[in-house]
């Protein structure tokens, strides 16, 4: 049975290095374990939110500043003891903001997966040096060392990717339905799948977008989006920046209609949300919330305009919106 209170240290990042490896170790030996570690979490993170829906949500962010690691230079030490203790190792370094992210590394392929659970977000540097910022409820699949002629991964939510130029080594970033194709690039990518969304806001450079279709391919240029609509992907200017805030654990709504901004909510907490006025799903919304305040805070936020309540039914993981 692991002590509760170094628990709790664990969560607030106030324990030893020795202390951390401890607990990691603890969580992967038994899915019980997880389990156990999880329902404690609840029960902080609750207190948490409490505090915090009586302070300024904006507080204090310099505080809450996430760890930076490099990916690669870490895996090639890791790979080269046994298996059990480069995942500890692993999971240890992702654990950022008090919470527990899940690496996973296949010691023989090589091929590194980086699952960012409901509510937190991570940054990391790839073997090349690409930098990426990964957001709520995204996996990342790539490689301890790039080889071969392009360099590839494969994104499943959002994801900030800065890449690291290579002429001769294109980066390729798969999705569901569409690859992205960069050589010196920065860009936002949102592709979760079995949703409808997916689009690329290009900042720096150029990429290019293809589809399963060979003739589904379009080149953006800075300053451009591509987005999917019933009619295929189609290009805009990009009007807004601050949506890309959710890279400092920010998420930002500006004259959002709240059907949309539900959606988003859904995909970054890992949560069903069941709206019964249907009128409610075009009025408009703007906020900024800091992610960890959690769901329960931002929409306890926008009753305050909109008159509404809600429920929450943990055993179906659902949140229904009445009027």
């Amino acid at each position: 049975m692991m002590n509760n209170d170094l628990l709790i240290r664990y969560m607030e990042g106030d324990c030893s290095d020795e202390d951390k490896i401890e607990v990691t170790k603890w969580i992967e030996e038994d899915t019980e374990h997880l389990k156990e570690y999880m329902a404690l979490r609840k029960l902080h993170d609750i207190s948490i939110w409490q505090i915090g829906n009586e302070e300024d949500a904006f507080k204090d962010t310099n505080k809450h500043i996430m760890k930076r690691i490099s990916v690669g230079r870490m895996l090639r030490e890791a790979l080269k003891i046994a298996a059990v203790i480069a995942l500890t190792l692993i999971v240890h370094d992702f654990c950022v903001e008090n919470n527990f992210i899940a690496a996973v590394a296949d010691q023989d392929s090589g091929i590194q997966t980086l699952n960012v659970p409901a509510g937190q977000r991570a940054e990391i540097t790839l073997e090349d040096g690409t930098r990426v910022w990964l957001n709520a409820g995204s996996t990342l699949v790539f490689p301890g060392q790039f080889t071969g002629s392009t360099r590839e991964v494969r994104l499943n939510g959002e994801g900030y990717f800065d890449i690291a130029h290579n002429p001769d080594n294109p980066f390729i970033v798969k999705t569901s339905g569409y690859d992205v194709k960069a050589l010196g690039t920065s860009f936002n990518l949102m592709a979760y799948e079995g949703s409808p969304v997916f689009e690329t806001m290009l900042l720096e450079g150029t990429v290019e977008i293809t589809g399963e279709e060979e003739a589904e391919k379009i080149t953006l240029e800075p300053d451009k989006k591509a987005t999917l609509t019933d009619n295929g992907l189609v290009v805009s200017s990009i009007t807004n920046k601050r949506h890309l805030s959710w890279k400092n654990g920010i998420i930002f709504f500006e004259d959002e209609a709240f059907g949309d901004l539900i959606s988003r909510l859904e995909l970054y907490f890992d949560v069903n949300i069941d709206v019964h006025d249907e009128d409610m799903l075009s009025k408009t919304y703007s906020g900024k919330f800091r992610t960890k305040d959690g769901i329960i805070h931002i929409l306890n936020v926008f009753k305050l305009r909109h008159d509404f309540e809600f429920t929450v039914d943990e055993d179906t993981n659902t949140i229904t919106i009445i009027k």
